[in-house]
């Protein structure tokens, strides 16, 4: 009998500590403390992310280290959105913008709204890959020749909302083929089929690919949660141009031409 004091006083102990760390003692008004929130990062966290937690005139922000498996916080008692972007050079409390004449960063994205009018939220958390890497390859007559062109990229998706969503925009790249008549870059997730790839020379436009149509044709899927990279290659002996990605191929004559 002697042990139950002793008992209640553990317990009662062990109420008071978490009291406190939640912010609020046991006969506060709960309705004004915070939420404390649990992110748990499964898979690979090689790379840091920027995260930021937003709710009205309340804002967040903070890096969470390359390898942490688990991130906390604590935030107002109403719904809040938290992003995060990888790495963490990426985006912003409003999301992420492409300034017109660069590519998509390589990121990795995560957006989420919470119901924090409880106590205590837990979460799993994946960041999804939110590029497309487009290698354009051009098969010329004569392959000694280097290739004569330039090649512009230009879209209607300049980045993405802080819901994660695809932000309309112009969107323009330029590129150079290199070493084997071959470029590359990183495109957006796109809202529509409307990207086109513009054939320049010294002269101007020569020909516009309407390559959105073509990669829908194909079957590319924008909505995918991790998007596919995808490989272009551009026959002008043959007057085809041929589309691939990891899990098909598909050949198209130029009617894709503008």
């Amino acid at each position: 009998m002697a042990r139950c004091p002793r008992i209640r006083q553990l317990l009662l102990a062990g109420a008071l500590i978490t009291a406190s760390f939640l912010g609020c003692s046991v006969k506060e008004d709960r309705d004004g403390c915070p939420c404390h929130i649990d992110l748990l990062f499964g898979g690979s966290s090689d790379c840091s992310k920027a995260l930021y937690a937003v709710s009205g005139d309340y804002y967040a922000s903070d890096t969470v280290p390359s390898g942490a498996g688990r991130y906390s916080l604590s935030v107002p008692r109403r719904e809040v959105r938290i992003m995060l972007f990888s790495p963490s050079g990426c985006g912003g409390n409003t999301g992420l913008l492409i300034p017109e004449g660069t590519d998509c960063p390589p990121v990795r994205m995560f957006s989420k709204s919470y119901d924090a009018t409880c106590e205590y939220i837990r979460d799993s958390v994946r960041l999804s890959k939110n590029y497309c890497l487009l290698s354009v390859t051009f098969e010329p007559s004569d392959p000694s020749v280097p290739y004569p062109f330039s090649v512009t990229v230009r879209g209607n998706v300049c980045g993405y909302s802080c819901e994660g969503e695809p932000l309309p925009g112009p969107f323009r790249f330029d590129m150079m083929p290199g070493e084997g008549s071959r470029c590359s870059m990183r495109l957006p997730r796109q809202r529509d089929d409307s990207l086109l790839m513009d054939i320049i020379s010294s002269e101007g436009t020569l020909r516009t690919f309407a390559i959105g149509s073509a990669m829908a044709e194909a079957g590319y899927d924008w909505d995918a949660v991790e998007l596919e990279d995808c490989e272009l290659v551009v026959d002008y002996s043959r007057t085809i141009m041929t589309l691939r990605a990891d899990c098909w191929s598909r050949t198209f004559s130029f009617q894709y031409f503008l």
